[in-house]
């Protein structure tokens, strides 16, 4: 699952790049001026593949949809902390990074049951 969603990461992030400078816009900047807007393309370039090996793989829709909640509920809590400049572009996406798995691991131990099938 974690390949899947390191290649989301590459793949979709290519893809994202290639539309944004068609439209004129630098996605290497991206990060820097809109962090929040960064971090949720980031979290929608893993949760994709993640989802479809989900569902190859056998798992509930139900399922696949709390992990990929698993990525976007941590960072909707946090980008409020951004806005009112608590927390910085960097932080945010370091936090972002460091929680996914563990919000994930909490979904799976939820699931055991479905897991030991």
């Amino acid at each position: 699952m974690i390949v899947a969603m390191m290649l989301g990461m590459v793949v979709l992030g290519m893809v994202a790049q290639v539309s944004l400078a068609a439209i004129g816009l630098d996605y290497d900047g991206g990060p820097l001026e809109w962090p929040a807007v960064s971090a949720l393309v980031m979290a929608f370039n893993m949760s994709v593949p993640m989802v479809w090996w989900m569902r190859h793989r056998g798992h509930s829709w139900s399922y696949a949809t709390e992990m990929a909640a698993a990525m976007f509920v941590p960072l909707l809590a946090l980008i409020p902390l951004l806005g009112l400049g608590i927390i910085s572009g960097d932080t945010l996406s370091g936090i972002q990074h460091a929680v996914m798995i563990p919000s994930m691991l909490v979904v799976m131990l939820r699931r055991r049951r479905e897991l030991a099938h």
